[in-house]
């Protein structure tokens, strides 16, 4: 008669529960004080908790993936703990159990350890949570479903190694794989591929606890007033009335699209719990304490954590000396790597061996063929330029963005200097502008540049990112100044009219902040420059011997431009006004100064006017500047400083030493030695 057999064992899933109890008390413990002590935070959203806890669990979903990262690796370290003990894993697999018993059993420990407190969290939280409880039963699933991809990527790095040490590192390495190749190709192979650029939102989501993070779309709870959505059927608004009597409506708008991320983690997770199970029932016992506990990933983790060292120290080498000496420290970094790895390995400090020095040659020269490859990019990778035709939409920025920037469209068209160009005969002329930019490259003989920035979003979805540095003033750059250089892409409007409407708010850097009255001249002035081809975005001009700029605020949006002495209507104006009274006061009248400043303050003489007593002062100040005597920033000459405290703020100035105004102000220094800092009495007229 043929022996039940089983895949569960009751008295092991009693005593994993019993002997790990701390670990999951803690967290069910821990998870109960963060949950109801942000239940206590809901002032922020119209005075309503169960709103405010709604929004607060869908936000948290996705960083809470860093501590089921490491809760699920304790957890799967705790229950698998004897395969890296050699003692205890003969001990344990010496009794009368099914391998398949032992595993299926904790695994089941192990979720019940991770899940179980979970749900204990999410239904103590549900009564305070009225209308929306039902949102902390989301939080659970969503919570439930990356908790199984770490546990079970967690119990397959225990299988594969044979010491806690190694199955940290191997854990750590498969988390940030991903990001461990993009830092490494980013690094050492994009820079020979001359404008190439990485986009890293496609590593990002192959490393969970980084795809996690950006995360917030799980389900959408809306108050409808500030809802942009204006139909709402077949919805369960709920309601709350505040203290004032105003009555709020609020509903759940559906899930999110984040739940098929989570769905893909689940499903990766299980069968990496399926794959654990296949490794543990041909796993050697004798394996334990063993670095790794498969022969064949040997030489894989040996050559991942090689690069990783020499990757290490190019980035340390090339940051404080140049390229060349971080290829030198490459060298050095794989020779370093590859032996401590082997150190790992094969758990002794005698493995410079002849065998050894020979893989390490392999490496070098696979290392060195790729470097080689991709530097002569027999493919045409960096030259390749897309038709005209087959684009969609170009993104054009004047300057050099990151590569998470560029990660996305939506990140790089949000940029209030990146110009979007649809129009097709535009995207030829960039097209052809590209052709110089690498034709400019390949001349490399230039010493003033400027960075650009393309990104193409071709018809079939798929984008093509570059950035060049190139010549200021060569055919390349004059090609595409047309485009940078238009007073809508500069200004963000169509017209002037609509500029001046809009500018709430400008400072030029001659000048400092300029007086509203003033807003029209400049900005006109500011227009008809741009129509010209004399305003920039962007950086540095190297079209004049010195480079001055603007800030503008335009209502919800800012903008800063830079021009030069060459910009002719801009020079004009600043002729006009640089020691105007208008310009350097900020009022059009005497009277208006007057009626508009409340304090006279005067540094080198600690000497300060006040409201009754500032009219004489003022008087010669307005004299002194329509003859040169008074600057808005410090000159030669002009070492006098004070300040004028108006009704809507306070501005700066510099005097000459030989103005009105100084020769009035020089006698009343005396009175301060008796009573520093007291106002001086109004003084006659000289």
């Amino acid at each position: 008669m043929k022996l039940r057999t089983s895949s569960f064992n009751k008295t092991v899933l009693k005593k994993d529960l019993t002997r790990f109890f701390p670990l999951w008390a803690l967290y069910l413990i821990g998870g109960l004080l963060v949950m109801h002590v942000l239940s206590g935070f809901y002032d922020g959203y119209y005075n309503s908790r169960t709103y405010s806890i709604a929004r607060d669990l869908n936000d948290i979903i996705g960083p809470m993936g860093v501590f089921s990262a490491g809760y699920g690796f304790l957890a799967a370290q705790l229950l698998f703990g004897d395969l890296h003990n050699t003692r205890l894993c003969y001990g344990v697999h010496a009794f009368p159990l099914r391998r398949e018993s032992i595993y299926l059993t904790h695994v089941l420990s192990g979720l019940l350890m991770g899940l179980a407190p979970t749900l204990v969290i999410a239904l103590t939280i549900m009564p305070v949570m009225g209308q929306f409880a039902f949102t902390a039963l989301l939080c659970f699933c969503a919570l439930a479903l990356h908790y199984l991809f770490f546990f079970g990527l967690s119990v397959v790095c225990m299988m594969c190694t044979g010491n806690r040490f190694a199955a940290t590192a191997v854990y750590g390495i498969v988390n940030f794989l991903s990001l461990i190749v993009r830092w490494f190709v980013q690094l050492i192979y994009l820079p020979l591929l001359h404008g190439v650029r990485a986009n890293i939102a496609l590593f990002n989501q192959f490393c969970p606890m980084v795809g996690l993070s950006g995360r917030n779309e799980f389900f959408n709870i809306e108050h409808l007033e500030s809802c942009q959505l204006c139909q709402l059927q077949n919805k369960s608004p709920g309601y709350y009335i505040d203290v004032d009597g105003g009555v709020h409506e609020y509903a759940f708008l559906g899930l999110g699209s984040d739940w098929g991320y989570l769905l893909i983690l689940a499903a990766v997770g299980i069968a990496l719990l399926g794959a654990g199970l296949m490794l543990y029932r041909v796993r050697h016992l004798e394996r334990a304490g063993d670095f790794m506990a498969f022969k064949p990933m040997k030489p894989i983790f040996l050559t991942v954590y090689t690069l990783c060292v020499g990757c290490l120290m190019f980035y340390f080498a090339y940051e404080i000396g140049d390229t060349f000496a971080g290829f030198i420290f490459l060298v050095i970094g794989i020779f370093i790597g590859f032996f401590t790895g082997q150190m790992l390995l094969e758990r002794t400090i005698r493995v410079f061996k002849g065998k050894n020095f020979g893989h390490l040659g392999i490496l070098y020269a696979a290392v060195a063929l790729s470097l080689l490859l991709t530097w002569v990019d027999p493919a045409g990778i960096s030259r390749r330029i897309p038709k005209a035709e087959k684009v969609e939409t170009v993104y054009l920025y004047n300057g050099r963005l990151s590569d998470y920037q560029l990660g996305r469209p939506d990140r790089i068209s949000g940029y209030s200097e990146t110009l979007v160009i649809t129009d097709p005969q535009e995207i030829a002329a960039l097209c052809e502008s590209h052709r110089l930019m690498i034709q400019a490259h390949d001349e490399d003989d230039y010493s003033q540049t400027r960075w650009i920035t393309l990104q193409y979003r071709l018809k079939n979805g798929t984008t093509v990112s570059r950035s060049y540095c190139i010549d200021a003033s060569g055919d390349a750059w004059d090609s595409v100044k047309p485009f940078l250089t238009k007073p809508n892409y500069l200004f963000a409007v169509d017209t002037l009219q609509q500029l001046q409407e809009k500018t709430t708010y400008i400072f030029l850097s001659e000048f400092g902040e300029i007086s509203q009255h003033l807003y029209p001249q400049l900005l006109e002035a500011l227009w008809l420059d741009a129509q010209e081809g004399y305003l920039y975005t962007g950086g540095t001009v190297y079209e004049g011997k010195h480079t001055m700029y603007v800030e503008l605020r335009l209502k919800n949006q800012y903008r800063a431009l830079y021009f030069t002495e060459n910009a002719p209507h801009l020079k004009q104006w600043m002729d006009e006004y640089q020691t105007s009274p208008e310009m350097l006061l900020r009022a059009d009248s005497l009277n208006a100064l007057q009626a508009n400043i409340q304090h006279i303050y005067f540094y080198d003489y600690d000497l300060q006017f006040n409201f009754s007593n500032t009219y004489q002062v003022l008087e010669l100040l307005w004299e002194d500047c329509k003859i040169g005597k008074v600057s808005g920033t410090g000159k030669e000459g002009y070492q006098i400083y004070l300040t004028l405290e108006c009704k809507n703020g306070a501005f700066d100035l510099t005097l000459s030493a030989d103005s009105s105004t100084a020769a009035f102000v020089n006698p009343l220094q005396h009175r301060i030695n008796n009573a520093k800092g007291a106002w001086p009495k109004p003084c006659p007229k000289v």
